[in-house]
C-alpha cells in the first residue's frame, strides 16, 4: 500500500508539471513541483522504469541533455565498443540525489549506474568521491569546448581553410585574444558567482543566458556588458565584507579558461563564430581575403557534439570509462 501510495503521487505530480509547464515562474506551485522533480520518489521511479527496458547495461547519469550529447562523443572516441545508456536528469542537484539514494538502497538499485558531474564551483557539494562518479576538470562540459583546437578544426572543415595553416594560425589567435579580453571582462560575475556558491547564498535569478548581457564581442576587441553585476547575480542576502574579500584571493588564483562558468565560454564560442562566419561571406572580408571561397560555411554543424568530437577528451575520462 506504502509504494502504492508513493508511485500514485508521483505519477500525479508529473502529470501536474506538465500541466503548468508553460505558468508563470513565480507561481509557488510551479516552484514546488520543479522542486519535487528532484525528489528521491520521482528520481527512483524513472530509474524504476528506465531499468526494466535496459537491466543488464551500464546506465550513465548526466545532469541534462548537453552533457549526454558532449559525453556521447567522448566515450565514442575513448571506448567505442562501450555500449551504455545515458539517463539525463534536470541539473546536478538530480544526479547527486540520485547517487544519494542509490547508495542508501538495499535492493541493488545503484548497481551499474555512473554519475557525471560538472566541477562548477561546489565541486561535489560535500558528497564522497568514488570509482562510480566523474567530476570534470574545468567548471563544466562547455569549458572543453571553447579551445584553440575546435576552433583549428572549424576553420579547417566548416569555414574552408583547409590547405591554409598559415591563415587558420591567424584566426586562431585571433580566437585565443579575444578569448583572453572576454575571460578579463567577465571575471566580476565569475567572483560574484562563485563567492556565493563557495557561502551556499542563494542566486535568486537565472544566471544570464544571451552574451549581450555581460559582453559585447567583435573581431576585433570585447568589451564589458554595461549591466550591473550585482544585477545579474542577485544574492538572496549580503555576504560579509571580509569573507567576501578572503574567497576574492581564492578566486583569483583560479585558471580562468578552466574554471570559469562554461556556459559563458560556450556563449562567447558562438558569437565569435558567428562573426567569423560573416566575415567568410563578406565581399571585403580582412581575414579570408586568400582563401577561396567556392562553398559556403556549414553553419549547421555548430552544434555541441561537433564541438565535442573535435575538443580535448577531459583529463581522467578515459581511465574512468576502463573501470566500467
Amino acid at each position: 500500500m506504502t509504494t502504492l501510495k508513493i508511485c500514485s503521487e508521483t505519477i500525479l505530480g508529473v502529470i501536474l508539471m506538465n500541466d503548468v509547464v508553460n505558468a508563470s515562474s513565480s507561481d509557488p506551485t510551479v516552484e514546488r513541483l520543479k522542486l519535487s522533480r528532484n525528489s528521491d520518489a520521482v528520481l527512483k521511479l524513472r530509474l524504476v522504469q528506465f531499468r526494466s527496458y535496459c537491466p543488464h547495461v551500464p546506465v550513465f547519469a548526466f545532469e541534462g541533455d548537453d552533457d549526454k550529447i558532449v559525453y556521447a562523443q567522448w566515450v565514442r572516441r575513448s571506448r567505442p565498443e562501450l555500449y551504455y545508456e545515458p539517463f539525463p536528469c534536470s541539473g546536478k542537484t538530480a544526479v547527486l540525489a540520485l547517487r544519494s539514494l542509490a547508495q542508501r538502497d538495499l535492493n541493488g538499485i545503484g548497481n551499474g549506474l555512473y554519475y557525471f558531474v560538472d566541477r562548477d564551483f561546489d565541486e561535489l557539494r560535500g558528497s564522497p568521491s568514488g570509482d562510480d562518479v566523474f567530476l570534470t576538470e574545468s567548471y563544466s562540459v562547455e569549458n572543453y569546448l571553447a579551445s584553440p583546437e575546435v576552433v583549428d578544426q572549424i576553420l579547417c572543415n566548416e569555414l574552408h581553410c583547409h590547405g591554409r595553416p598559415d591563415v587558420r594560425l591567424i584566426l586562431v589567435r585571433n580566437f585565443e585574444e579575444r578569448y583572453a579580453e572576454f575571460l578579463e571582462v567577465t571575471q566580476d560575475i565569475n567572483r560574484r558567482i562563485y563567492v556565493a556558491r563557495k557561502t551556499k547564498t542563494e542566486i535568486t535569478r537565472h544566471l544570464p543566458t544571451s552574451i549581450s548581457a555581460i559582453a559585447s564581442v567583435t573581431l576585433e576587441s570585447v568589451t564589458a556588458g554595461n549591466a550591473d553585476v550585482a544585477k545579474l547575480v542577485p544574492l538572496e542576502t549580503d555576504i560579509p565584507e571580509e569573507l567576501s574579500r578572503t574567497l576574492g584571493v581564492e578566486f583569483a588564483a583560479l585558471d580562468r579558461a578552466l574554471r570559469y562558468r562554461g556556459k559563458f565560454a560556450l556563449m562567447f564560442l558562438s558569437k565569435w563564430l558567428e562573426h567569423m562566419t560573416c566575415e567568410y561571406s563578406s565581399s571585403r572580408t580582412k581575414y579570408f581575403k586568400d582563401i577561396p571561397r567556392k562553398g559556403r560555411p556549414r553553419v549547421t554543424e555548430f552544434t555541441i557534439g561537433s564541438f565535442a568530437s573535435k575538443s580535448q577528451i577531459p583529463e581522467g575520462l578515459p581511465g574512468f570509462l576502463e573501470k566500467i
